[in-house]
């Protein structure tokens, strides 16, 4: 029996998406795409899904930065901790649509709305170099709810670099110096992901991520929440129950 459990083993490595990062903490970035106070609304819907999710999963979530918007949420940057968060949570990157009549239409009439998610590993212990010289670093106030402190001091740092152009927030703490390391930290493991996705010459597969989340875009999943509620994975070619998935129960989905 030990052998054979060795044998299916071997075979099912040959068949998963495996990879010696999938056992990192993950960063996941959530973006509001085309749809404007309804994608906003759809991007926090999702902030709300995937941390209750990663409780579920037994993984610890911060936030990294967060942008607010006059509904919901512009993006969000989280750092998911625990054993095999980026195994987990990479499968969930792509662009999610929404379909709904929506609560911001005054003529009640259904709308489209897409958010894009981004999932990162967290290269911790990378020996990247990162030059300063390279570096565009400057400070700025935060922007929604948090208190007087967070809107009229200059705590979040902002990390540009040049030679790519990525461009990296954080406002993790109230120091100015602990929130430009983390940024440097997401920023040298962006870059590292880089480096592996051109090593494994995934050119279609990043150009499918970096898509901009509107229409004509390949969907990761659909989230239909009027007339007949259901949600479609377009990778699994399975749908959940509405409300579970909502509350981050994905299962039905895998």
């Amino acid at each position: 029996m030990e052998q054979e459990l060795e044998r299916v083993c071997r075979d099912v490595d040959k068949f998963v998406d495996s990879d010696p990062g999938d056992q990192l903490d993950a960063f996941m970035t959530i973006r509001a795409g085309s749809g404007g106070k309804e994608a906003q609304d759809w991007a926090q819907m999702l902030l709300r899904m995937y941390c209750k999710w990663a409780s579920r999963c037994g993984l610890e979530v911060e936030m990294m930065d967060i942008v607010y918007a006059d509904i919901g949420i512009r993006s969000v940057v989280l750092r998911i901790n625990g054993p095999g968060a980026y195994g987990r949570m990479k499968t969930e990157r792509g662009i999610h649509r929404l379909s709904r009549v929506s609560p911001y239409d005054q003529a009640d009439r259904r709308q489209t709305s897409f958010s894009s998610i981004e999932v990162i590993p967290h290269h911790a212990k990378s020996d990247l170099f990162v030059d300063p010289k390279d570096l565009d670093v400057y400070y700025c106030c935060g922007s929604g709810p948090g208190g007087q402190a967070i809107n009229k001091t200059e705590v979040v740092a902002v990390v540009k670099h040049l030679p790519t152009g990525i461009i990296v927030r954080s406002q993790a703490t109230r120091s100015q110096q602990k929130n430009k390391e983390v940024a440097i930290g997401i920023l040298r493991s962006r870059l590292v992901e880089m480096q592996r996705e051109e090593e494994r010459s995934e050119k279609d597969a990043r150009r499918k991520l970096a898509r901009k989340p509107s229409f004509g875009g390949e969907a990761r999943r659909t989230y239909v929440l009027s007339q007949h509620p259901a949600i479609h994975d377009h990778h699994t070619e399975k749908t959940g129950r509405v409300k579970d998935v909502m509350d981050g129960d994905l299962s039905s989905l895998y």
